[in-house]
């Protein structure tokens, strides 16, 4: 789980959405709930994308109501990104758009996010997180730079970072 999300409390919302209807079955009731402080209004069950590699299935997901989407520029060689950009291309204004950097530079990072937009046909992100910081030390002042300039650009609208282990050092440190 992304620790920005992990660091704020999440809270359901009372609106329901009365659920699109699926073809073989009943409709499907959404809950929507806040992402931590962004004010972002998601879905509580997202689809993370990493091992996705069918277009179809990234539709039928935002088809049926879904409404957060979280990829990686090095998810499958990073033709994850290209394969869910081309997937929700139309429904990009109803969707909350996630992707994540491994880099260890703010070059590299910047480089990172450049293609992330370019491969995923978008001129934003909603949330661009720093990928799998297992240490304090691991979130440098030149990622967060990055996040800054990125930010400051309106390439990205929310700066996180998402861990794998290490959360009692590294959720403090951030």
């Amino acid at each position: 789980l992304p620790a920005a999300a992990l660091a704020s409390t999440t809270r359901p919302t009372s609106q329901s959405q009365g659920g699109p209807k699926l073809a073989s079955g009943p409709a499907v009731e959404l809950k929507y709930r806040v992402l931590g402080k962004t004010g972002l209004k998601v879905t509580s069950v997202g689809f993370g994308c990493m091992i996705t590699s069918d277009q179809s299935v990234v539709e039928k997901a935002a088809d049926i109501g879904i409404t957060y989407f979280d990829t990686a520029r090095g998810y499958q060689g990073g033709n994850n990104e290209r394969m869910v950009g081309a997937a929700l291309k139309s429904k990009r204004k109803n969707i909350v758009l996630s992707s994540k950097t491994g880099a260890r530079t703010k070059e590299e990072a910047l480089d990172n996010l450049n293609t992330s937009l370019k491969e995923l046909g978008t001129d934003y992100l909603d949330i661009w997180y720093l990928h799998g910081k297992t240490s304090a030390a691991a979130i440098t002042d030149q990622l967060l730079e990055a996040q800054q300039i990125a930010k400051r650009e309106g390439k990205i609208r929310f700066a996180g970072l998402s861990t794998h282990g290490g959360q009692a050092e590294v959720i403090p440190a951030a």
